[in-house]
């Protein structure tokens, strides 16, 4: 809700020196760009739907469940070695009929940079975009995952669904979730 309301000061605007910052790099998790963009409107408009949506309804249900953020990192001395390696790979299924958080997987791969989300909250609906969009419960890792090294993944799990959706990128548009 704090976020929502625009009620926390990004780490960047923090009495902290220049070095410090661009060490760490927390994420900002600040709505001022969805509420004031003229550029992308439509896709900040349809973002805020999604969290209001998330609001009204654990309003009337409340959450139940663990959501877990656990960060992850190889040693180096342990990356594989790519080029000269003759392992095989387990089989992957690709289904192009079907949206990510409709697929039956256990698991679903967020291929992001090292800024989980660019680390600020844009009016665009990529795919990560959209992802938090529909799982609000994602966005507290902005404010506690630092930028991420080259051997590091953040693991996210137990974060809920909250909406439904229909486009991509300025087709988007929010739906309340039919349970």
């Amino acid at each position: 809700a704090n976020s929502f309301f625009c009620t926390l000061v990004p780490f960047s605007k923090l009495n902290v020196g220049k070095e410090e910052i661009s060490k760490r790099c927390f994420g900002n998790i600040d709505w001022m760009d969805l509420y004031c963009c003229m550029t992308h409107m439509q896709e900040g408009h349809e973002r805020l739907k999604c969290q209001l949506y998330y609001f009204y309804t654990v309003d009337k249900v409340e959450p139940s469940g663990t959501i877990r953020y656990i960060r992850r990192a190889m040693h180096p001395g342990n990356f594989p070695a790519w080029e000269t390696s003759k392992a095989e790979l387990s089989p992957v299924v690709f289904d192009d009929g079907k949206r990510i958080e409709d697929s039956e997987g256990f698991m679903h791969a967020d291929f992001a940079n090292k800024d989980l989300m660019i680390h600020e909250i844009i009016p665009s609906m990529t795919q990560e975009e959209v992802l938090f969009s529909i799982r609000p419960d994602i966005f507290p890792i902005l404010l506690i995952a630092e930028r991420l090294q080259d051997n590091e993944v953040i693991l996210i799990m137990g974060a809920k669904i909250y909406s439904s959706y229909t486009g991509y990128l300025e087709t988007f548009e929010w739906q309340p979730l039919i349970r």
